[in-house]
């Protein structure tokens, strides 16, 4: 629970223009594009490869996913390797 409580006051949603500012340190976030953030993450367009995404969720401490990849929902990231028998929603 101690855990919890550390993550739940260190969480902070990042806003389009934060998510500019920190992209600006990287060549390759150039042409991004904030699509939308919501309480869990934040989703854009444009970046050059999976790099620069981990640069952004490591350097705002928030989940950055990109539109080509989406997020299956009620999982932990996009493989469906380990999800048998339940259903893709």
């Amino acid at each position: 629970m101690s855990q919890v409580s550390l993550c739940r006051t260190a969480h902070r949603v990042p806003s389009a223009s934060q998510m500019y500012q920190v992209a600006r340190a990287l060549p390759e976030t150039a042409g991004m594009q904030v699509a939308g953030i919501s309480e869990r993450a934040a989703t854009v367009s444009g970046l050059a490869g999976e790099q620069p995404r981990y640069y952004l969720q490591h350097a705002l401490g928030f989940q950055v996913h990109d539109v080509r990849h989406p997020h299956h929902v009620h999982r932990h990231g996009r493989a469906d390797t380990g999800w048998k028998g339940r259903a893709r929603r």
